[in-house]
């Protein structure tokens, strides 16, 4: 009996040992002790990095809603181990939701430079927004962080480019989708690009790249067309805003707002006289949301509007490839397909030089399939 006592005592012992073993938290982590980093911005000045970090502030007592941190260095690493140097807390970069880059950074062509980092690193956040700021980007998060009337940066920040990627306003860049198409041959780069006004931002539309560096820049209305063309525009509400009919009168409510979505895009690519052609064919389903009063329910007149609407889809797409082609920049990926058709060719020229020359041609049908219930 006593046996069988003192062996019931060690077990009982031995879970209890193990019961605090298993409870106790290795990797603890204080609140009161951390700083989230969750806005970064970039900038380029005389030959090295200037960095800032916004890390919310906790604490009840203060008015301030951000910290502000900022150094220079020639690498993002040394940038972080000296705001350590300067800090009171553990700062995690974890948590870390927008990097704004400066214009000067991205024509440099530096931000694969940047983004090494997050690639090497994994306690870095790859599904964070790289955002181009049309501007310095150090002045303008300094300027945002402490707005009265605006909710942290950051949330406000990411929320607004949510909100208009669903649009198709701006593309869906994360640091993830930037490095793998950065390392990809035949196809560009794309980034947000905003503006700050004096109390908001203001979305403008795309910053196009060609081998790395920022060439040009869109507005949002081609976004919309670009991400088309892509073949990304399958799951937005894009608002296309076309001229009204040849016959409608003038007067401050003029042309057509057409809601419009993607149904199916083809391209084909044929090598012809050593040079690239190229045919894209976009199928856009289409709403109108606004026009003057008309009978819209007469088949005759829906038919004319969706005629005028492909004419114009088909006129802006052309325009947007032909600005595209010049300044180098094939965010579309039609590259990637010559050199999965045509490895050879592709692999014994110079491929933005020939983009650059290449003949495309765009051919849309626009159906309309809501019109609304005025009749």
């Amino acid at each position: 009996m006593i046996k069988y006592f003192n062996k019931k005592f060690k077990i009982i012992i031995i879970l209890i040992f193990f019961i605090f073993i298993l409870c106790g938290c290795w990797d603890e982590k204080i609140f009161e002790k951390t700083g989230f980093i969750t806005i970064m911005a970039i900038d380029y000045l005389d030959g090295t990095l200037k960095v800032t970090y916004g890390i919310p502030v906790t604490e009840p007592e203060t008015i301030e809603k951000a910290e502000i941190i900022e150094t220079k260095a020639s690498l993002l690493r040394e940038a972080r181990e000296k705001v350590r140097m300067k800090a009171s807390k553990n700062y995690e970069g974890g948590t870390l939701q927008v990097i704004l880059i400066s214009r000067e950074i991205a024509e440099r062509g530096i931000i694969s430079l940047v983004n090494d980092v997050f690639e090497r690193d994994t306690s870095n956040p790859a599904l964070a927004w790289e955002v181009i700021v049309d501007g310095n980007a150090d002045d303008w998060l300094k300027k945002m962080e402490n707005l009265p009337d605006k909710p942290r940066t950051s949330i406000y920040l990411e929320s607004l480019l949510e909100r208009n990627e669903k649009a198709g306003y701006i593309p869906k860049t994360k640091i993830y989708s930037y490095d793998i198409i950065n390392y990809a041959k035949g196809i560009d780069n794309v980034a947000p690009l905003i503006k700050v006004r004096d109390k908001h931002i203001e979305v403008k539309g795309t910053a196009l790249f060609s081998n790395g560096k920022m060439v040009g820049n869109i507005d949002a209305k081609s976004t919309g067309l670009l991400l088309a063309m892509e073949g990304k525009l399958k799951d937005k509400n894009y608002e296309y805003i076309s001229q009204g009919m040849p016959n409608d009168p003038g007067g401050p409510k003029g042309g057509i707002a057409n809601l419009i979505s993607e149904k199916n895009r083809e391209i084909d690519v044929k090598i012809i006289d050593n040079k690239p052609v190229v045919n894209i064919k976009l199928d856009l389903f289409g709403s109108i949301e606004e026009y003057r009063t008309d009978d819209l329910n007469n088949n005759v007149t829906l038919e004319n509007i969706s005629n005028s609407v492909k004419i114009q889809l088909e006129k802006d797409c052309l325009s947007l490839i032909k600005y595209m082609q010049s300044v180098g920049s094939d965010p579309i990926g039609i590259g990637d397909i010559v050199r999965a058709k045509y490895n050879k060719y592709f692999n014994s020229k110079d491929w933005h030089e020939m983009y650059k020359s290449a003949k495309i041609n765009v051919q849309v049908k626009y159906f309309i399939n809501h019109y609304g219930t005025i009749s």
